[in-house]
């Protein structure tokens, strides 16, 4: 009776022992799966953030082309609006008889007007000069 007795309490000690185990290792996988749930949670966050960096990246990119486009095509307005300006400057000077250095020097008013609005540089001569 006594061996009977000690296997029924060894038994019982090793079911309670591996309820115990079975909660331990219950307890760990959700606890498990609560981290993985947070990471994937992280990772979407992430991933929405990305698309947006993405998003904004392209939309820039696009602004900035087109701010290109149209700095050109002013600059290219500008530059036609000088070449012109020299034009009827010579032919007002050829008109009023000037020598050809108050041409010059009408020239350069001309130039440096557009210099400071910051349309040409100091260096860059006229179309069909030089």
């Amino acid at each position: 009776m006594r061996k009977k007795g000690l296997n029924s309490r060894t038994s019982k000690e090793t079911e309670a022992m591996l309820l115990e185990l079975g909660r331990q290792e219950k307890e760990r996988l959700e606890n498990l799966n609560k981290r993985i749930a947070e990471q994937w949670k992280k990772n979407r966050d992430l991933q929405s953030e990305i698309f947006a960096m993405l998003r904004e990246l392209i939309l820039v990119q696009s602004l900035d082309d087109k701010i290109s486009q149209q700095v050109l095509r002013q600059v290219m307005i500008w530059e036609e609006a000088r070449k012109k300006g020299r034009e009827i400057v010579r032919a007002e000077s050829e008109r009023a008889g000037e020598s050809q250095e108050q041409l010059r020097d009408s020239l350069r008013l001309l130039d440096q007007i557009y210099q400071q609005a910051g349309v040409v540089c100091a260096e860059m001569p006229a179309p069909g000069e030089r």
